[in-house]
């Protein structure tokens, strides 16, 4: 069952992400950078990733993830990646207008990708994607191999500035 779920799946190619623009509109941001010096290759590549199932079924969808926003804003450190499951599409027009998500991160997508209620979203920090050369995630739907229409969503390898370096996360 499992192998053909695998071999089933349709990776979409590498998207750009989302960015808030200085024209005040969401828009594809192609992360292509070589400003910052690279890495030596002793230096550790460190990032703080944070996953956060936010339930749809629940009532509040609205205030729920202005809180979760809030949260993230005020912790001492916050993640480099954001991981969310079962975003509703309540919440995209929180994500679009929160100043905080604007100026800080990055994201996978400003409205539902899937026909189903709910999906993943990724938050890529903007500190992160000065630090790569490339950034852009995949999504793998399962379409109707679930009831709920599930994807898979994975922030595509990170190239950082070093010659050897190279990373996938999901």
């Amino acid at each position: 069952m499992l192998n053909s779920l695998i071999r089933s799946l349709t990776l979409t190619s590498g998207d750009a992400l989302y960015g808030y623009t200085r024209q005040s509109q969401w828009a594809r941001e192609i992360i292509v950078s070589a400003t910052q010096p690279a890495l030596d290759a002793t230096q550790a590549f460190k990032f703080w990733v944070l996953t956060w199932n936010i339930d749809f079924m629940a009532p509040y969808i609205a205030e729920r993830w202005k809180a979760a926003l809030e949260h993230i804003e005020v912790l001492e450190q916050r993640p480099d990646i954001v991981l969310f499951q079962e975003t509703d599409c309540d919440a995209f027009p929180v994500l679009r207008e929160s100043t905080f998500v604007r100026e800080n991160y990055l994201l996978s997508n400003i409205s539902p990708p899937t026909k189903s209620s709910y999906s993943t979203l990724l938050l890529v920090s903007r500190a992160l994607a000065r630090r790569c050369t490339s950034v852009s995630c995949v999504r793998a739907p399962y379409g109707e191999l679930t009831k709920m229409h599930r994807d898979c969503l994975a922030l595509a390898p990170l190239r950082v500035r070093s010659s050897s370096a190279l990373l996938l996360t999901c």
